[in-house]
Parts: C-alpha cells; sequence; structure tokens
C-alpha cells in the first residue's frame, strides 16, 4: 500500500479537489433533503456521509500541506469512493427535485394562488396574515398603501376607502368597491369552518367589474322595455277605441242604408198597389229601428223573439238542438241566426233558415243554412257578415262561410269553462 507522502503534487491535488466536489455535492444534497422535509433518518444518513467526506477532506488537506502520515489510507480507494458519493448525491438531488415538483408544497400553493384572477387572503384567530396572493397584497397596497400584516387592516380601509384613497364603495351594491382604474371588486371575509381550519379567517376579492356592467345595461334595457310596454297599452288603448268608433260608425251607415232601402221599397210597392212583400220590409226596417233605439240586445234574448222576427219576414226557423246557456256563445249564436234570417229574405230569396247546434266537449259547433237561391260567385263579407266574424273572434271563436253547394254559416264557440 503506497504511502500519500510520496504521490505527486498533482495527484494530491487532484485527490484534495475530487474530496472537496464530493463535499459540497453532499451538503447541498442535505440542505434540499431539509427544505423538502425528506425523512429524518435518510437526513441522518446523508449527514453522516458528508461528516466522514468533510473529514476525508480535512485530512488529505493537511498532508498535503506537508503534515505525517499517521494513518494508512487505501488511497487508490479514496477518488472511486468520492465519485460514487458525489454521483450518488447528485441523482438524488435530480430526484427530490422531480418529486417536489409533483407534490404539493408551500412554495406550490403560494404559486398557484398568485396566478389568480382573484384575491385572497388567510389570517389566523389572532388576526395575523399567515398567507396573501399577489392580488389581494396589490388591492390592499392601493387602499392602504402597506402590505397588510393583519386582517383589520383590510377590513378598516374597506370601511373608510372613500377618505383615505381613490377607493370608493358604491352606492346600494353590497360589498362592491371602485378602485382608481375603473375595475370592480367585491370583498367578503367569512370563518372556515372545515376540520383543522377553525381557527383562520379566509377574506376574498373578485372581479366583478363585467357582471356589474351587464346588470346596469340590463336594469337600462328593462325600463326602456317597460316604457315601450306602457307607451304600447296606451297605443293599444286608443286603437281599441278607434275601432269601435268605426264599428259603430259603419253600424250605423249600414243602419241608415236598410232604412232607406225598405223606405224606398216599401213606397215602390205601395206605388205598384201591391203588398206581397212590404212585410219583408217592414220587418228588415224593424230590426234596423231596433238597434238605433236601443233594444236588439232585448230583443235577442230568447229563441221566441228570432222565431218572431223570422215570422215578420216570412221566414220559417228550424231549429235542430238547444240554444246554449253559457254567455257570450248564446248572444254571438243569436246575432249570427238574425242575420241569416235576415240576408235569406233580403239576398236569398228563400223562406226557410235551418239552424243545428252541437253542443261539444269544450266548444259549440252551430251551422245555419237556408233554402235561397245558390250564389252565383263566391260569397263576400259585408257590413253583416264582417261585424259578425269581429264578434265571433272577441269571443275566441271561428267563422266560416260556405257559398257551395248552397249557403252555409259555420260557427265554432268555445265554452265557458273552456276558456277560463
Amino acid at each position: 500500500m503506497r504511502s500519500f507522502l510520496f504521490f505527486s503534487t498533482e495527484a494530491k491535488y487532484w485527490l484534495s479537489g475530487v474530496l472537496f466536489i464530493a463535499v459540497t455535492v453532499q451538503f447541498a444534497l442535505c440542505l434540499y433533503q431539509s427544505l423538502c422535509h425528506e425523512e429524518r433518518v435518510r437526513r441522518i444518513l446523508d449527514g453522516g456521509l458528508f461528516v466522514c467526506i468533510l473529514v476525508a477532506l480535512s485530512y488529505v488537506t493537511a498532508a498535503s500541506s506537508g503534515g505525517e502520515e499517521r494513518v494508512t489510507l487505501p488511497w487508490c480507494v479514496i477518488p472511486l469512493t468520492a465519485v460514487i458519493l458525489t454521483a450518488r448525491a447528485f441523482a438524488k438531488t435530480v430526484r427530490l427535485y422531480r418529486r417536489s415538483r409533483r407534490q404539493i408544497s408551500f412554495a406550490s400553493i403560494k404559486e398557484a394562488l398568485d396566478n389568480l384572477n382573484s384575491g385572497i387572503c388567510f389570517a389566523d384567530r389572532d388576526g395575523r396574515i399567515v398567507l396573501i396572493n399577489r392580488v389581494m397584497n396589490d388591492l390592499a397596497y392601493e387602499m392602504i398603501g402597506s402590505p397588510p400584516q393583519v386582517l383589520e387592516e383590510l377590513i378598516t380601509a374597506l370601511q373608510t376607502t372613500a377618505v383615505k384613497s381613490h377607493v370608493v364603495k358604491i352606492d346600494g351594491a353590497d360589498s362592491l368597491y371602485r378602485f382608481s382604474n375603473g375595475r370592480i371588486w367585491r370583498f367578503r371575509a367569512n370563518m372556515l369552518s372545515e376540520k383543522g381550519l377553525e381557527q383562520f379567517t379566509e377574506m376574498t376579492a373578485q372581479d366583478v367589474t363585467e357582471i356589474y356592467e351587464a346588470n346596469l345595461t340590463l336594469e337600462r334595457e328593462n325600463r326602456a322595455l317597460q316604457e315601450t310596454n306602457e307607451e304600447t297599452e296606451r297605443m293599444m288603448e286608443r286603437l281599441a277605441d278607434r275601432i269601435r268608433e268605426q264599428e259603430t260608425l259603419r253600424l250605423k251607415t249600414q243602419i241608415h242604408n236598410d232604412i232607406g232601402t225598405s223606405l224606398i221599397a216599401i213606397s215602390e210597392l205601395m206605388n205598384r198597389g201591391t203588398t206581397e212583400k212590404v212585410t219583408i220590409q217592414l220587418g228588415v226596417l224593424e230590426n234596423a229601428v231596433s238597434y238605433l233605439v236601443g233594444n236588439a240586445g232585448e230583443k235577442n234574448d230568447s229563441p221566441d223573439e228570432l222565431q218572431r222576427q223570422a215570422a215578420q219576414v216570412k221566414v220559417r226557423l228550424n231549429v235542430h238542438g238547444r240554444f246554449p246557456d253559457d254567455e257570450p256563445a248564446r248572444t254571438v249564436i243569436m246575432i249570427a241566426v238574425r242575420e241569416c234570417i235576415t240576408n235569406c229574405a233580403k239576398h236569398a230569396r228563400g223562406d226557410r233558415v235551418e239552424v243545428h247546434i252541437d253542443e261539444q266537449k269544450d266548444a259549440f259547433a252551430v251551422r245555419i243554412t237556408n233554402n235561397g237561391e245558390i250564389p252565383n260567385a263566391p260569397v263576400t263579407e259585408g257590413g253583416g257578415l264582417s261585424n259578425l266574424r269581429r264578434r265571433v273572434e272577441t269571443v275566441g271563436g271561428q267563422m266560416r262561410v260556405v257559398g257551395v253547394p248552397c249557403f252555409a254559416l259555420d260557427l265554432s264557440l268555445p265554452k265557458k269553462e273552456a276558456k277560463s
């Protein structure tokens, strides 16, 4: 076994350098194990290896400086052992680093919190802030002018922001504050209730600028929509009054024409000395006059009155079925039968009107026909039929006029129960 004293100067330096590198790498491993909270047994083992390598380095350094070689060692094994320990320490350091990147640590938690777009901080039971992210720190700095140390600083700043900074609390809003850059933040504080965290308080800050602006826009649109609806209601009321005025004028014009036509026809018949159709014209005239004196609604109250009106114009009225008791279906059917009686005598030159009333589950189906002349052209709705159609549609019913192979008027009127 060769003595260290007989080594060349270069060999001594190389051996010292290898040991120094081994000591440095082993020390870095021990330090990193402490930061990563490695198991105690492993830390003690690697610490012992560090001490051994450090003692070997001290001995070699002293011997290479001219000291005596007190212990005979297998010097050829020492460089090999130092290289192996260096490679082991380096590999273990890399492995610990990779494992730490996959594990949750205080640094990783802080980094994740700093990357949030919301502010967050935690305080212990004494109010000391133990963790705060970057966003909350920046917001607090704008409110109080320095990084907060206790939670009470933030709470006090939120209560007096309008005096101490450019941060202003929004009136009528819950914990909303407008900062100098125009952004709106909502602050909330609550006690944690999870097991082991009962003594901590959490405060959060959320950027709600877009939501706040959207709510303001929605409120403006709702107010404008309400104003539009109110204006539409006023327009509909005016339109309804206008329609009633037009219908009244049309009805008055029709009545005036019926009276004039009947009077002229009666005058001509009397001048010719015949009374064959005078009764028909008198019936038409009586019906028109009944509107003027306000008795039309009363005269349509019963089927007997319809029979009397039909008899006045030489028309036989046959009713199949029963007039409903429901209003307004009963009134509409009465008006429709009366209109058909008048048209049968005046236009179709018939003497019989058939009325079929079929009571169904949710509606009344009515068909009115006559034995008058078949229309030569499609039936056009005049004033009477047009007014009747409006009455039918007003109560939610439907009306259909058929001209071929004979004149027929079909009505479908909902029952009162079906409408409710």
